[in-house]
């Protein structure tokens, strides 16, 4: 998937269905998640259906499918730079 020539909202979107695969893959319910999270239902199905988040939902979110240490690859640590050579 092309990211980059995706419109803001289309990123969003994207996310939010990937989270809901991830969540039926792992055979859980909306109001499961919702519960492990801490967050309202309504909140996960504005995320899965429309892409609507904050950062901090979407953090929740992704600790209660186990998926939080994914991030590092969306941001890996930096090596050292030629200047620290």
């Amino acid at each position: 998937m092309n990211f980059e020539a995706m419109s803001e909202k289309a990123v969003l979107e994207e996310l939010g269905r990937l989270l809901q695969a991830q969540r039926l893959n792992a055979n859980l319910a909306q109001a499961e998640v919702a519960r492990k999270a801490g967050v309202s239902r309504r909140a996960l199905q504005n995320l899965e259906s429309k892409g609507v988040c904050t950062l901090s939902l979407l953090i929740r979110v992704m600790r209660a499918l186990g998926k939080l240490g994914q991030l590092e690859a969306l941001l890996p640590e930096p090596g050292l730079s030629p200047i620290q050579l």
